[in-house]
């Protein structure tokens, strides 16, 4: 993929993605016209991922091996996942939320599409763009990541720090499913741990500026 053809894809995909996350409101648009937007966006960004297809090994369902780096994984999730108990015990908000069953057997979806969009669109094409396969590619990738998530002021930040580690370890041990359930892990920790009412059930963009609990 040439650095033009990647910046260009990648800043498309970006623009659709804010668009549908800064329309994503009865404040903003009505529903059917969000409807519209969310199904543009998801078309046009499937039609530019399969330009260029990611391969089976690229995108992690083909690892060298099943447990390689299985251990950080879990260490560094583990240890993520305490950090936000010991948060939530100091702030009085552990397990604050309402709904948490509902929120276990729903994060796991979106999960798995974030890690898909994570390290099969955003970072061959970020590191393509920036010439870099590396730490330099990990970290523009997660500030990407994070953008997509303001302005919620928790969300935003543990993107960013979540979406690096992931692409670092994910670099050395591409295995998608060992990511997806690293991340639906660490969503449910934010969503059981974590301020209620900042958190706003983990909206962003319209959504989160005009939340109604």
């Amino acid at each position: 993929m040439t650095r033009g053809r990647a910046a260009f894809e990648l800043a498309a995909a970006s623009a659709l993605v804010l668009l549908r996350v800064w329309t994503d409101s009865s404040a903003v648009l009505s529903k059917p016209l969000r409807t519209a937007v969310t199904c543009t966006a998801v078309v046009v960004i499937a039609w530019l991922a399969l330009r260029t297809p990611p391969t089976v090994e690229s995108i992690g369902l083909r690892p060298k091996s099943w447990t390689d780096g299985l251990w950080s994984l879990a260490a560094g999730s583990a240890l993520a996942a305490l950090a936000l108990v010991a948060v939530g015990v100091w702030q009085g908000t552990l397990l604050a939320a309402r709904d948490l069953d509902r929120w276990a057997s729903s994060v796991w979806l979106l999960a798995l599409l974030q890690q898909i969009l994570l390290h099969g669109f955003l970072a061959p094409r970020m590191s393509a763009v920036i010439r870099d396969g590396g730490t330099r590619s990990s970290l523009a990738t997660a500030a990407a990541f994070a953008i997509f998530h303001l302005p919620n002021p928790l969300l935003t930040p543990l993107s960013f720090a979540a979406a690096f580690g992931w692409r670092e370890w994910f670099r050395r041990h591409p295995n998608l499913p060992a990511a997806w359930v690293s991340h639906a892990a660490l969503g449910f920790a934010v969503i059981a741990t974590q301020d209620p009412d900042v958190l706003r059930r983990m909206r962003v963009g319209a959504a989160y500026l005009n939340f109604r609990d």
